[in-house]
């Protein structure tokens, strides 16, 4: 709440109780706890939800087969896991660093664009289809870096909408509501 509240303004007392900030958030129904709000915010969702896990794997060469070079698999809650997988792929992918003249510190740039890293990374989580028994997967290879999650694209998008300017159909309004709040999304 505190992050929500800074980032996006959000006008709550972020010392409210946490049952009163679930619902404020629609993350409780009555006493029961949403699946968004056991995914955001519980101890071991995995506990409930088995598949909400991101595997991360670094591949040797340009094909997604064993022997991995690294592979972890990354459960807690999704805003933990979108932070895990970042890093992962930072921790798998080139920093170049340079000298530039007249300038005391080094000029950084990573293999891979890292915002670009991060939006996949959080639309793969953000948007799966959490009913799947699927996992979020993160495999780097040689030439690439290939994200995905289970499940379609919601009706009515298509792969060429994708591709050009197109409305926002969140799968999972109540997870997107909440990493929009915190900057994860826009």
């Amino acid at each position: 709440m505190r992050k929500a509240k800074y980032e996006r303004r959000l006008e709550i007392d972020p010392d409210i109780s946490v049952k009163e900030t679930l619902e404020r958030l629609s993350l409780i129904k009555g006493d029961k706890l949403t699946n968004a709000s056991i995914l955001l915010f519980g101890k071991s969702p995995q506990r409930y939800f088995l598949q909400t896990e991101v595997r991360c794997a670094r591949f040797k060469g340009t094909e997604a087969i064993k022997p991995f070079i690294d592979m972890k698999v990354f459960d807690g809650d999704i805003i933990e896991q979108v932070n895990k997988a970042l890093n992962f792929v930072l921790e798998h992918t080139l920093l170049s660093a340079w000298l530039v003249p007249g300038k005391v510190e080094r000029e950084e740039r990573n293999e891979y664009p890292s915002d670009a890293i991060r939006e996949a990374i959080v639309n793969a989580i953000c948007h799966r289809d959490y009913e799947s028994t699927g996992n979020v997967q993160v495999r780097i290879l040689d030439d690439r870096i290939e994200v995905w999650n289970p499940g379609s694209l919601p009706d009515p998008l298509t792969l060429e909408d994708l591709k050009k300017r197109h409305k926002s159909i969140p799968r999972n309004p109540l997870i997107a509501k909440c990493f929009f709040l915190i900057k994860f999304i826009e």
